[in-house]
């Protein structure tokens, strides 16, 4: 634990009707003793004061909460002062306290003590930053199912389950009649096949979690005119890119970041992909094409209905990723009554009417593969994506036979496994990990 004091505002930047200043720590009873004129005995109880600095001179009038340790959010002493949200107010109060041996808190330092305090484990504390990054009312409530220990939970289920193969095999080689034993290995080679279909399991949900934080990424792509900038204004609800008749408009990839069916996704509008231009600039356009394909979770190739019949290449053959790809052929509303085209594979709409969009953004959802039932979902991030796969990787190639020819080795296999799950919840974490993860948090929280 900590022996300093910290103070930050915790409330956003900007003025509002109330703002919050946060102490936490040992002397935190001892500065507000100073700074309030109401005795705070009773621990969540909120009291009416006047606020003063160091030197007697008021600041404020407002609210004042104890939560006594270990009782409170950090594990320690915390003094709530919430006040009139001006700046200049709550700037002044966090300079009456630092003058009273209290230092300004660092970006998430309030939940970094709750976690080496062991109020909450490392997935938690994401969360809690997930939360308040939230985009979405699906990102809000998988940071929320997170933080409740949904995440967690599945992840202690795991760790349970590799500690006691790995108990296992170390008792059978102490005692290496077990391993004779005709039911050992099926049985336990059981319970393996068992574990690695709940660690992949987890990951595809993980993976889901992750995009329900960061977002999905959905590149427009196909071929010049085909309207594809439309079709991101049509997306977005608001005129983000140029549209234009003229081929080769769109020279650089445009992202927007927006919410469809309430899921957070990120849409890339890009270069029509082309070969007979002599720009140069259109060219790296083309390129940057590619490396955002790279680097999709789906691709919407969209073609031109009205010039289906004229030769060209087509260059969604050529398109080599491993996202999902959805075909859509634009301009609907161009064709006559008399000019319908046969129809193929794919979806149809207008980007200009918005004709056939609503089931192109049905087929989107779909696409993404988000599932239906919200207390499965939770948040998560690339680095627990790394530990369960280095935890699969550990294991995965572990065939029947080695339960009974080699379990020294299989039994050291169990135990990086299980250190690559131990580090998703922070229990081996390094000061390098925990610092990065907290610099990123806001102040004040």
């Amino acid at each position: 634990m900590l022996t300093d004091t910290i103070v930050a505002v915790a409330t956003p930047n900007g003025r509002g009707g109330i703002g919050i200043v946060r102490l936490s720590g040992p002397k935190a009873m001892k500065v507000a003793s100073k700074v309030v004129r109401v005795k705070l005995l009773r621990s969540r109880t909120t009291s009416y004061t006047d606020f003063f600095d160091a030197e007697g001179n008021k600041i404020d009038t407002g609210l004042v909460v104890f939560f006594e340790a270990p009782n409170s959010y950090t594990g320690e002493h915390v003094i709530e002062m919430h006040m009139h949200g001006n700046p200049i107010i709550l700037g002044e109060m966090v300079r009456a306290c630092c003058e009273l041996d209290v230092r300004p808190a660092r970006p998430g330092e309030f939940t970094e003590r709750a976690f080496r305090a062991g109020k909450i484990n490392l997935l938690q504390a994401e969360a809690v930053a997930d939360l308040i990054a939230a985009q979405s009312v699906k990102a809000v409530r998988s940071a929320q199912n997170t933080l409740e220990g949904h995440f967690g939970n599945a992840v202690e289920t795991l760790i349970l389950q590799t500690q006691e193969i790995r108990y296992q095999l170390e008792a059978a080689i102490d005692f290496s009649d077990d391993v004779g034993n005709p039911d050992f290995i099926p049985h336990i080679f059981g319970q393996h096949k068992k574990l690695l279909e709940g660690l992949n399991s987890l990951l595809v949900s993980a993976t889901q979690g992750v995009k329900l934080s960061e977002g999905f990424k959905l590149v427009i792509a196909g071929p010049p005119n085909a309207g594809k900038s439309m079709l991101l204004n049509r997306l977005v609800q608001s005129e983000r890119a140029i549209v234009s008749p003229e081929a080769g408009t769109t020279r650089d990839a445009i992202n927007v970041e927006c919410r469809l069916r309430d899921i957070p996704v990120q849409i890339i509008d890009t270069a029509g992909l082309r070969e007979d231009t002599e720009s140069s600039i259109e060219k790296e356009g083309i390129k940057r094409t590619y490396a955002a394909i790279e680097k999709a979770d789906l691709i919407i190739y969209l073609k031109d209905i009205t010039s289906m019949d004229r030769v060209g290449r087509d260059y969604e053959t050529d398109l080599v990723t491993h996202a999902k790809i959805l075909t859509v052929y634009n301009k609907l509303d161009k064709l006559s009554e008399t000019n319908k085209v046969q129809a193929e594979s794919g979806i149809y709409i207008s980007a200009l009417s918005g004709m056939g969009v609503a089931c192109l953004e049905d087929a989107i959802v779909e696409a993404f593969d988000i599932s239906n039932h919200e207390n499965a979902e939770f948040s998560a991030r690339e680095r627990h994506l790394i530990a369960l796969k280095k935890a699969i990787n550990a294991i995965d190639a572990i065939e029947e036979v080695s339960f009974g020819s080699g379990p020294e080795l299989v039994a050291e296999d169990y135990r990086e496994a299980t250190g690559a799950l131990q580090e998703i919840g922070g229990e081996y974490s390094t000061e390098d990990l925990l610092g990065d993860i907290f610099s990123k948090f806001c102040i004040g929280k």
